[in-house]
């Protein structure tokens, strides 16, 4: 009798969290639709630019417009990380399907953007499957990206 009641406890947990991650991406492809950058970069972190400072500066210096960010699966990968499968549109890119990482860090979810497509995978409509860990990410928005003294 106490599993079943643990069990069902932890299958609320995951809806409640899955429901948190939905919202996340629902307020960041509000947000990046409108072009509102103190959202965008308040909900997500980029691969590109893991400083926020650097990251708010290049997102206010581009003008693309952002067509469709649209959540059509989402997948528990393992604690703290999730995994979208986005249709995304932009002025630039036929709609694409993409995995997009999802985090949460320091009690916060974030989108994780900024993930390169392969060259020909836009065109092709090829799905992204470049998802690390949850460590991975932490470790990397924490310490700030890659050294900049190797990648020259």
């Amino acid at each position: 009798m106490l599993s079943i009641g643990i069990s069902a406890l932890s299958v609320n947990a995951e809806q409640g969290e899955e429901n948190l991650v939905r919202s996340v991406l629902n307020q960041y492809e509000n947000a990046a639709k409108k072009h509102d950058v103190d959202s965008m970069v308040q909900l997500s972190f980029d691969l590109s630019w893991p400083n926020q400072e650097q990251f708010k500066a290049n997102v206010m210096k581009l003008d693309e417009k952002v067509i469709k960010f649209e959540t059509i699966a989402l997948e528990m990968i393992e604690k703290d990380l999730y995994k979208a499968t986005v249709l995304a549109e932009t002025e630039s890119l036929q709609e694409t399907q993409m995995e997009v990482p999802v985090l949460h860090i320091n009690g916060q979810w974030k989108v994780i953007v900024g993930q390169d497509l392969g060259e020909n995978q836009a065109e092709a409509g090829a799905t992204s499957t470049t998802i690390k860990s949850a460590d991975f990410y932490k470790n990397y928005f924490t310490n700030g990206g890659w050294d900049e003294r190797t990648d020259g």
